[in-house]
């Protein structure tokens, strides 16, 4: 069974007592485009041991800290579009990720995180099978530290993590990009996507993109790279999706 709350719904106590009468739920979606006009602290003791899919989006921090640690570490999946207030501390909400969900397969986490957090995530969380990091702010962007993200995620990666989605106002010099498939040598070849921020697709950013193409190719005739994937000619895919392809439909 799955519920999805949007917006001011839960400032009822109805809403409440329904929420909290699902124990055995195992898919929930939050979403709140209002941000700090929504009360969701009546959600702070809700335990769900059995769920398995959590999504959320403009969700206090606290509050999301909370359910993720009431639920039982059965997180398969776990897809943050945002939190509020934008600027909390990351380290703790990856800390609590990397603490509280053994079994996660997927995460869509919406900030840069440092390496230190980020090996943490990846030792702990043994199973995962796919990442999906959205670093498309201009002011964050500044302080990717590519050279330690990539080496991290070479380096401590569990065996069957090889699919990632980088969305970014930025993307990385290719140098970057390269000594992240240098280190990725003898491993499972990778699925890569790279979505280039819209607002953000000038020439520059477009030039910078398609100078991978050759280190790619080279990289897949290596056996490094399995698939490559970016946002340049319409293709889109959905959040946890590196196989299937979806095109845009251009409006006439």
């Amino acid at each position: 069974m799955s519920i999805i709350l949007k917006d001011r719904i839960l400032t009822k106590q109805p809403i409440t007592n329904f929420v909290f009468s699902f124990v055995n739920l195992k898919v929930l979606v939050l979403n709140d485009s209002y941000h700090r006009y929504t009360n969701w602290n009546v959600l702070k003791d809700l335990s769900l041991p059995h769920l398995q899919i959590l999504k959320t989006s403009g969700i206090q921090h606290g509050i999301l800290m909370n359910i993720i640690k009431n639920s039982g570490g059965n997180l398969i999946e776990l897809k943050i579009d945002d939190f509020y207030p934008y600027d909390c501390d990351i380290g703790i909400i990856m800390h609590t990720i990397s603490q509280s969900c053994p079994n996660l397969k997927y995460l869509k986490f919406p900030r840069y995180v440092d390496f230190l957090h980020l090996e943490k995530l990846l030792i702990n969380c043994k199973d995962l099978m796919g990442l999906y990091f959205n670093f498309d702010n201009s002011y964050l962007n500044t302080y990717v530290h590519w050279d330690n993200f990539f080496e991290t995620l070479a380096k401590s990666s569990p065996i069957n993590l090889f699919r990632f989605k980088f969305q970014l106002y930025e993307a990385p010099e290719l140098k970057s990009l390269k000594l992240f498939f240098d280190n990725w040598k003898g491993r499972h070849p990778m699925l890569l996507q790279i979505i280039q921020d819209k607002d953000n697709l000038n020439f520059h950013a477009i030039n910078t993109m398609r100078r991978y193409y050759d280190l790619i190719e080279k990289s897949k005739a290596e056996g490094i790279v399995k698939k490559y994937d970016d946002n340049l000619n319409g293709i889109t895919f959905k959040d946890f999706e590196w196989i299937q392809k979806r095109v845009e439909k251009r409006k006439a």
